[in-house]
């Protein structure tokens, strides 16, 4: 199930709701929006799981973090420790302030609308993305994770979970 296939099951449209108020957009250019943000945002997370650490590491914030929050009260989304916790992701995920910038403005110019706007959602919606990835992460019942020592092993977890392969990604040269 692709991150988006998750939002989608987790109550994605009070949240794309929220999105689009916290915005000022409708419903469907918001909903466009995430769905051209979360495949960049996906591939970004696959990029860096498959370096070094960066699978453990992305296992272990979603552990710690309660990320899943952002798809089961999407009223979060507007808080402004969201925000924060959108950024510190997208430092991890895309790395740096000017692919950022480049993933905004693709998808700006795409849907007609403001990049600043896009800029501003951007932190939001990989919150929703790390949301989406927890809640696909959790067992189906309460069990304990089998332990997992080869970080191949995480590495292709991951990749099953994002679905990057299907994710048809706009951006796709940014991370090649």
């Amino acid at each position: 199930m692709s991150l988006a296939d998750t939002i989608a099951s987790e109550g994605g449209q009070a949240a794309i709701a929220q999105v689009a108020q916290q915005f000022g957009l409708n419903n469907e250019t918001a909903a466009q929006a995430i769905g051209m943000l979360l495949p960049a945002l996906a591939q970004g997370m696959q990029q860096k799981a498959s370096q070094g650490d960066g699978a453990a590491a992305l296992f272990k914030a979603l552990q710690a973090g309660d990320h899943a929050r952002y798809l089961t009260d999407p009223s979060a989304l507007a808080q402004a420790a969201t925000n924060g916790d959108g950024v510190g992701i997208l430092g991890h995920i895309l790395g740096s302030k000017d692919v950022s910038r480049v993933v905004a403005a693709t998808v700006a110019g795409a849907l007609g609308i403001d990049n600043d706007t896009v800029k501003q959602m951007l932190p939001v919606v990989a919150a929703m993305a790390m949301g989406a990835l927890a809640k696909q992460s959790q067992p189906a019942a309460p069990q304990a994770p089998a332990p997992v020592s080869n970080p191949a092993d995480l590495v292709g977890q991951l990749g099953n979970m994002l679905n990057v392969s299907n994710a048809g990604s706009i951006l796709g040269s940014l991370f090649g």
